[in-house]
Formats: structure tokens, C-alpha cells, sequence
């Protein structure tokens, strides 16, 4: 079982994950650092945060065509899971440059719907819980190989 720990996009793709012994004793903690171009699904779904992204950092509407988020942060800890995401918003009065931002701290909610209120604030919304989900799932791939290019060449 593969346990996703980090994406990062910035340059290249970098997944830090652990992976569970075979034999179920313990695990072993993997870095994969790769330029290889991976499945549009996979930065496609990254995209799909940039929506939450804005809405946790309470940026107004306009300001989502000028972000990108580059890296997910993923923390398992007493059966629960929590995530931080990081992105950058290209600045208008500063050609070239970027403004990096982080999300607090959102967790997956115990509940089975979404909740509404400051004091559920912490919780991510069921739509964000899916689409994270994606992600990992399109990391996976990754990590076992299927890339951009071997969907061309009809290999995967």
C-alpha cells in the first residue's frame, strides 16, 4: 500500500510517499524525483485546488486565473488525515515575480456531509476531499510509471 506524503510540482514532479513492506511490518519512506511529463489527468486535478485554494486563503474571485498551486502536503496522524496546500499568484505590478501562499492546516472531515460554520472551518469540503483524492491517485500512477508518453505511444 502506497501512502502519499508530499507532491510537489515546481519543477518537475516530486512524490515522497511510504510504502508498506511486503511481509506488513513497518514501511519504507520513497522520494521520486522525475521531469518526465506526467498524465494531463494528473496536473489537471492539481488545477481543480485552485478553486479551494483561493476560497481557504479568502482571495476574491478574480484572483483565481493568476494562481497555480506547485505542492500538497498530506499528515496521517490517529486515523485521521489533514493537508496543506501551497501556491503562487502572479503579481500584476510586478512582472515576474510571485506572491507564495499556504493554506492553513485542513482536515478531512469526520462528518458525512459538509458542515457549515466558523467552527468547522477546519474541515475541507467533500468536493475538496474527492478531488485530493484524485491527486493521490494520479501520484500512484505515477510513481508505477504510466506517463504522458506512454499514453502517446499507446504502451499504458
Amino acid at each position: 500500500m502506497i501512502t502519499i506524503k508530499r507532491i510537489n510540482i515546481d519543477d518537475g514532479y516530486l512524490i515522497q510517499y511510504d510504502q508498506k513492506n511486503d511481509n506488513g511490518t513497518g514501511y519504507q519512506e520513497h522520494t521520486i524525483r522525475c521531469w518526465e511529463k506526467a498524465n494531463p489527468e494528473f496536473e489537471e486535478s492539481i488545477a481543480r485546488l485552485v478553486e479551494y485554494f483561493a476560497e481557504i486563503c479568502e482571495l476574491p474571485e478574480s484572483y483565481k486565473a493568476r494562481i497555480y498551486v506547485y505542492q500538497i502536503d498530506f499528515k496521517y496522524k490517529d486515523g485521521g488525515e489533514s493537508v496543506v496546500i501551497k501556491g503562487r499568484m502572479r503579481l500584476h505590478n510586478y512582472p515576474g515575480e510571485k506572491l507564495e501562499l499556504k493554506t492553513p492546516v485542513k482536515e478531512v472531515s469526520p462528518f458525512d456531509k459538509d458542515m457549515e460554520g466558523s467552527e468547522y472551518s477546519r474541515y475541507m469540503s467533500k468536493a475538496m476531499e474527492n478531488i485530493l483524492e484524485m491527486v493521490k491517485n494520479e501520484a500512484i500512477f505515477y510513481i508505477k510509471g504510466e506517463r504522458a508518453q506512454m499514453s502517446l505511444l499507446g504502451t499504458a
